[in-house]
């Protein structure tokens, strides 16, 4: 019974993967761009898996609650969740925003050392 049910797992991967092929053909038919359009939907998927993360987030927060904590479900538990997610993760890109920037100050610019080098 396993060996079918595995069977049938892999035919179904391959026929998405064989329905991803021919949906690519398509494209790269009408636009033969690869590389841009394999930037497209490089930035699609890593969109929808920030937004699937999210979510991800928000109910194991919630579901972790409810189990551990004894919390019951109510909208506001709900709220709550979604509400720390997104701030933790605002608070991870304020602080990689802020590295970036004391990065490009701490850049010399080397015709200024060249300059002011004693002959």
């Amino acid at each position: 019974m396993e060996y079918n049910n595995n069977n049938n797992n892999n035919n179904n991967n391959n026929n998405k993967r064989a329905l991803m092929l021919i949906i690519q053909t398509w494209i790269i038919k009408d636009y033969p761009e690869e590389l841009i359009v394999t930037s497209i939907s490089c930035a699609f998927v890593s969109l929808l898996a920030a937004v699937v993360s999210l979510f991800a987030d928000i109910i194991f927060a919630t579901v972790m609650g409810i189990t551990l904590l004894g919390d019951s479900l109510c909208l506001g538990s709900v709220i709550g969740a979604a509400i720390l997610a997104v701030g933790f993760y605002a608070v991870l890109w304020s602080q990689s925003q802020q590295e970036k920037k004391t990065v490009d100050k701490c850049k010399v610019d080397s015709s200024f050392l060249k300059a002011n080098l004693l002959p």
